[in-house]
Order: C-alpha cells, then structure tokens, then sequence
C-alpha cells in the first residue's frame, strides 16, 4: 500500500484526531501513536480498495471507528453518563476540520 499517497494534510489530519482522543475530557486512554498509524494504513487500503491511488479525508472518517474505538478507555464519569466512544469520535470528528482537496 506503499504506493497509494496520502497527503501531508491527511497526515496531520490522522495525528489531530488521534491527539484529540488523548486530550478529550470524557476518554483516560487515548489511541496510542500505533493508532495514528492503524489509521493512516488503513485509510490508504480503503483508497486503493476504491481504485484510487490517493487517501481522501472521507477515507479517514470512514474507518476511524474501526480503528480507534478498541484503542480508546473512556473515564468511568463518561460511562456513568452512558456516552459511547462511537459518540465522543464523532464529537471529535465534528470539531476537527478535515484538509479541503485543492485541484491542481
């Protein structure tokens, strides 16, 4: 999946969103750095799955929940609130802004 490029842009997009859950008030275990990497791999087979020889940051958003969700430990406040990590990673998601494409 070497081949498949993923854009500087998509790159500091995965570290924003795996920092955010090491930062986020309602999680006491974020993803790990080998989470930011899960997640940059994975985006680019989805990409290559979809004939494209390039990662989108829809091709992030996809599988962030596959990816982070089992990497994630949430606070036992947040699970007394009945939050759900699927809902803090869109929370995330929401808040983070993703690379716009520019067309050259």
């Amino acid at each position: 999946m070497k081949h498949i490029y993923i854009d500087d842009s998509i790159i500091d997009y995965i570290i924003r969103i795996v920092s955010r859950t090491r930062q986020h008030e309602d999680i006491a275990l974020g993803a790990s750095p080998r989470g930011a990497i899960a997640l940059m791999e994975i985006s680019r087979a989805l990409a290559g799955l979809r004939g494209r020889d390039y990662v989108l940051p829809d091709d992030v958003k996809e599988i962030v929940m596959d990816t982070l969700a089992h990497r994630i430990i949430l606070r036992p406040e947040a699970r007394l609130m009945r939050k759900t990590k699927q809902e803090i990673l869109n929370q995330i998601l929401e808040t983070e802004e993703a690379p716009i494409k520019s067309e050259t």
